[in-house]
């Protein structure tokens, strides 16, 4: 190929987006692509072993670093491999962006070897934004808005290439009717609650006893105030899966996760908490939740449509988290609450965690239940199995922030590794 072509263009466009890593399995529906990342030099290519794996990995890069993860795969069974991997970025609110190859736009509708309708495959997991490129003139743009889709709703963005514009000249954007410029700039900014949402939120929270917030990983970036306002009211903390990263649980009043992998201390709280804050948390466990009832609730998150989507608040903050979680500081009173009561479960649970980490382990019989429960959180169960410790040991992790760039890469090819493994086991 001589002189640019459109692959050069998309090496050069997730330059301007700050990609610095892009993983994938390379295939001939997409080597245009890779070949153009050699020629560049940059960003660097992680390949996987498998498109699956490689798709986790993007996701793993995303929850680690912050930023948007990037994956490449080729047409056909290529791009099957990726779903795996995309939905769990759809459920978990990351945003990733997937390149995937396609077949030469002249040989579409013949039933060619592998051809699958990728706008349809797609459908459902890129629902927020997918789309096919059809000539070089619409591929920065298509590009700009695959990352711009993944960044505002936080979920993955497809956008497909076939073989044969991969290769076309490179484009240079005329000024005309039927072409659209674009750039590669995005900013969330910061969003500020309504004043009386705030006053109502604390006149709610100033009127319990048993105080317990529920954090998630709207919480990223809040750790200082979500520790200030729980240390003001005296209340427990719980987190979800997502956000065990951003709780300190050395704290004495941190109850650990709550759920069907949760600790025995955060099912106590969970089933004696009067009032209920949940921060930047959408956690589908509804079961471990206080009774509908037992707890009155304030509801704390960016996005407004998850307000009251798992429990019934009485209360929707509107807002960033630390934002929200700072202007509500000074509106509620300073209590020392259940505090005696919290850090005695919490310690009790700490303190079976050790037993049991020092315990050499004895095989026990399948189905014999599940340890520590939260419907019955004070009793405790000798359950497991072979079949859960191994569902356990391969579980991902969510992810902690970025330790450099080697250990992101390690980071996120141990969470490829480990999500492809999960979902493998999960359903034995």
């Amino acid at each position: 190929m001589a002189g640019r072509v459109v692959a050069d263009v998309v090496v050069e466009r997730l330059t301007a987006w700050g990609v610095n890593r892009v993983f994938g399995y390379s295939g001939d529906g997409i080597n245009p692509v890779l070949g153009a990342l050699r020629r560049a030099g940059a960003p660097g290519f992680i390949q996987a072993r498998h498109e699956e794996n490689a798709a986790f990995m993007a996701v793993g890069h995303a929850k680690y670093t912050g930023g948007v993860g990037v994956v490449l795969a080729t047409q056909g069974p290529g791009a099957v491999h990726l779903l795996n991997g995309l939905y769990d970025a759809r459920m978990d609110s990351v945003p990733v962006v997937a390149f995937v190859g396609q077949q030469s736009q002249t040989v579409l509708g013949s039933a060619y070897q592998q051809e699958i309708d990728l706008l349809s495959l797609f459908k459902d997991v890129a629902s927020g934004f997918r789309q096919q490129v059809a000539s070089a003139d619409q591929a920065p743009m298509v590009i700009d808005r695959a990352f711009k889709a993944a960044l505002a709703t936080r979920s993955p963005a497809v956008v497909i290439l076939p073989h044969d514009v991969q290769q076309e000249p490179a484009p240079e954007l005329e000024h005309e009717h039927g072409v659209v410029p674009s750039a590669p700039v995005w900013s969330s900014g910061t969003l500020m609650p309504q004043e009386q949402d705030l006053r109502d939120a604390g006149t709610l929270l100033n009127a319990g006893s048993k105080l317990a917030l529920l954090v998630g990983q709207g919480a990223r970036g809040a750790q200082p105030e979500v520790e200030a306002l729980a240390e003001k009211l005296g209340a427990a903390v719980v987190t979800s899966l997502l956000g065990k990263p951003y709780v300190n649980e050395a704290l004495p009043y941190a109850a650990g996760t709550m759920g069907h992998l949760g600790t025995s201390a955060s099912g106590w709280v969970m089933a004696n908490c009067d009032t209920l804050l949940i921060v930047g948390s959408n956690d589908p466990w509804t079961e471990f939740y206080p009774p509908p009832g037992a707890a009155r609730a304030v509801q704390i998150d960016r996005d407004a449509k998850a307000i009251g989507n798992r429990y019934p608040v009485e209360v929707a903050v509107n807002g960033d988290a630390a934002e929200s979680l700072r202007a509500l500081l000074p509106l509620v009173t300073e209590r020392i609450g259940w505090r005696a009561d919290v850090e005695r479960h919490v310690d009790a649970w700490r303190r079976l965690s050790e037993a049991r980490a020092a315990d050499a382990g004895q095989s026990r019989e399948p189905g014999a239940g599940c340890a520590g429960t939260q419907r019955a959180a004070s009793r405790e169960c000798a359950g497991g199995g072979r079949r859960r410790k191994l569902r356990l040991l391969v579980r991902p992790s969510a992810a902690p922030s970025a330790g450099g760039a080697r250990a992101s890469v390690q980071h996120a090819r141990e969470y490829g590794v480990r999500s492809a493994l999960w979902s493998r086991c999960k359903a034995v």
